[in-house]
């Protein structure tokens, strides 16, 4: 299994390339976006180091894929919807509405297996952890987005990438978060996170719901996400991806998940 883009309404989901890290720094540089993962912002380096581990995979004899992508918003698409408004639309499900939009904190979730982490931390990680974006965006605000210092930015988002229908660097159509999975035989950890200049808008709901609907079309039954017990925004994004919380903690975060009979 491959990541590909994946289109919704207003977002294209790209595949993650280390091209991406300095405009990525650049949208995941607030530090409220560490409310709930802890860490502080990296920098344009530190998330190229991180990417060229994530985009390698996992080491031998590891049974998982690792999936990452970054969240392009095409803001003529976004244009004229109000904060209140459901704006993300991604594919039509019977699932909960987003209430997401309503609440106010970061849109983190815990996220992947420990090897495919796209956390911003700044600091050392310990063995081979390129976290995978845990993410939330659900209530559209400080997302979990790894971020990066602005006095360190030492590229430029390059142009456009080509044959993914997105378009060039930031200003235009900006790239505001990411999501991530981390798939097994046995199920699908997933993770988003959305920058805080474009929470609010709906941003985390329609790409984690795009995310879920993608593997499921790949024929993955389970889908699990772990949330912060107290983000309200984080645990609407999963609800609204048609996840539901258990009663089992990693960490101290909320495992959710979603099981479609095979």
């Amino acid at each position: 299994m491959d990541a590909e883009p994946i289109r919704t309404p207003r977002l294209t989901l790209i595949p993650l390339a280390v091209e991406h890290a300095a405009e990525m720094a650049e949208a995941l540089g607030d530090p409220a976006l560490h409310t709930f993962i802890g860490g502080s912002p990296a920098t344009p380096s530190e998330l190229r180091a991180r990417y060229t581990r994530m985009i390698a995979g996992p080491p031998p004899g590891r049974d998982e894929v690792w999936l990452n992508w970054v969240i392009r918003l095409h803001p003529s698409q976004d244009l004229n919807r109000s904060e209140n408004s459901d704006a993300s639309q991604g594919p039509k499900t019977s699932e909960p509405t987003d209430t997401s939009r309503d609440l106010d904190g970061p849109e983190t979730t815990g996220g992947s297996a420990p090897g495919n982490r796209m956390e911003t931390g700044s600091g050392p990680e310990s063995g081979d952890k390129t976290e995978t974006a845990s993410g939330p965006e659900s209530g559209d605000k400080t997302e979990t987005a790894s971020g990066a210092e602005t006095g360190d930015k030492t590229e430029t988002a390059s142009g456009a990438e080509t044959g993914n229908g997105s378009e060039g660097p930031s200003g235009s159509d900006p790239l505001t978060g990411y999501v991530q999975a981390t798939v097994t035989s046995a199920e699908a950890s997933v993770a988003w996170v959305v920058g805080v200049p474009w929470q609010g808008r709906g941003i985390a709901g329609e790409a984690a719901l795009a995310l879920v609907a993608w593997l499921r079309e790949r024929g993955v039954s389970t889908i699990v996400a772990t949330v912060h017990p107290d983000h309200a925004v984080s645990s609407a994004v999963a609800r609204r991806a048609g996840l539901v919380p258990t009663d089992a903690r990693v960490d101290g975060e909320v495992v959710w998940t979603s099981q479609r009979a095979r």
